[in-house]
């Protein structure tokens, strides 16, 4: 608050001396200060002064108006205007088009609206370019998932691991692919009619089943690893010892999630 006070001296005494005299490194300063004590408000008042003035610079060095647009629409964000937000970074994409900046931006807002189908569809672009972003890929994976694009979920879970092979939210994803993998299969057996009666059929698809069981097992593994524990990963590991017949797992599981 104090220095956002002596901030707010400094601008009204330049500002005497008209506008090409203006400090923006002031204003760049009032507008973080602001910012971080969380008056947006404020913030959004002094990033506007140096949007307003593209030509001057600050300390010598340029005013660089896609990260003031970008840092804009995160304090609307953050007094919870969402559209006012997304139309300034709208706007600065008409300037910046490959700006991975403010399509960062767009992000968060996608996320705060639940707005899956934006999402996808930033992500998919963003990760044509940006190759080592792993939340960028864990995300996209989610959403996958959640649209039943199985296919798309594990390469985008795959892509993830590439980057760091241990991230939790891959090795889950991945994990949780494998499951609905031998989901798939059991449903396509069950809708085979009069032919799922014969015997060879049968061990193969429990054969095919156990193989993605056992992926799955070996990444919900890796993930408890990282995360001893967790009861979602340890609930998905005993449903697929009921569906292995493991009672013995079953067991130790059940003894685990009372323990903890």
């Amino acid at each position: 608050e104090t220095a956002l006070k002596l901030l707010e001296k400094a601008i009204v005494n330049k500002e005497k001396l008209g506008t090409n005299h203006l400090d923006l490194h002031a204003y760049q300063n009032a507008s973080l200060i602001a910012s971080a004590s969380g008056n947006f408000e404020k913030a959004i008042e002094y990033i506007d002064v140096l949007i307003q003035n593209p030509q001057l610079k600050i300390n010598n060095n340029v005013n660089n108006q896609e990260q003031n647009l970008t840092r804009k629409a995160n304090y609307l964000l953050r007094l919870g205007n969402f559209e006012k937000a997304l139309s300034v970074l709208d706007s600065a994409s008409l300037i910046f088009p490959e700006s991975v900046l403010i399509k960062r931006e767009k992000l968060k807002i996608f996320s705060e609206l639940n707005d899956d189908d934006s999402l996808m569809d930033l992500l998919e672009e963003l990760t044509k370019t940006v190759k080592d972003d792993v939340q960028f890929f864990t995300i996209l994976g989610r959403i996958y998932t959640k649209k039943g694009y199985s296919d798309k979920a594990y390469e985008a879970y795959h892509s993830a691991m590439e980057i760091d092979s241990k991230n939790k939210y891959a090795l889950f994803g991945m994990g949780a692919y494998y499951v609905n993998k031998s989901n798939e299969i059991a449903a396509n057996y069950n809708g085979v009619g009069k032919l799922a009666s014969n015997n060879a059929s049968k061990s193969s698809t429990i054969e095919e089943q156990n193989k993605n069981f056992d992926k799955a097992i070996y990444f919900f593994n890796k993930y408890l690893e990282l995360d001893p524990g967790d009861k979602e990963a340890l609930d998905a590991l005993k449903k697929i010892y009921i569906a292995k017949g493991d009672e013995e797992k079953v067991t130790e599981i059940n003894n685990q999630l009372i323990k903890d």
